[in-house]
């Protein structure tokens, strides 16, 4: 037994033998939902503690395969790459497909768009530009 100080609130808690440890660290940590080490750490303080409780739940969490396989660590992203200088009105267009929509009264259902990446203007000619104009489904 062992008096510990949380918060100002006093507590006992089991200093716990080396044997008994991985479960309690596998109860704590797998079956509460596969928190992060401050959690699990906090889960079992609640009623035991061993002097090396810090490391073992960090490595435990570490090594953790299922922490591994499904973690939010975001991924690696791409280094930036330098802007490309477009001069010229539409050296480069981005173009997209708007679609399926509702059939106009004309049975139009879908808009190509362009966007003229140099000037920055936004082209949408409906009635020029419409992929199809009768949709046979």
């Amino acid at each position: 037994m062992c008096l510990t100080t949380n918060h100002g609130k006093s507590t006992h808690v089991v200093v716990l033998p080396q044997p008994l440890r991985n479960v309690v660290l596998k109860l704590a940590h797998n079956h509460s939902g596969h928190f992060g080490a401050g959690t699990t750490r906090a889960i079992i303080n609640v009623h035991f503690t061993w002097p090396s409780l810090y490391s073992d739940v960090r490595e435990y969490v570490k090594r953790c395969k299922t922490c591994q396989q499904f973690s939010k660590a975001s991924p690696a992203r791409a280094p930036l790459s330098e802007p490309e200088l477009i001069c010229q009105r539409f050296e480069k267009l981005a173009v997209d497909v708007v679609g399926p929509l509702d059939k106009s009264r004309q049975g139009y259902r879908y808009i190509l768009t362009a966007l003229d990446l140099a000037k920055k203007k936004f082209f949408c000619h409906a009635n020029a530009w419409l992929l199809s104009r009768r949709d046979s489904s």
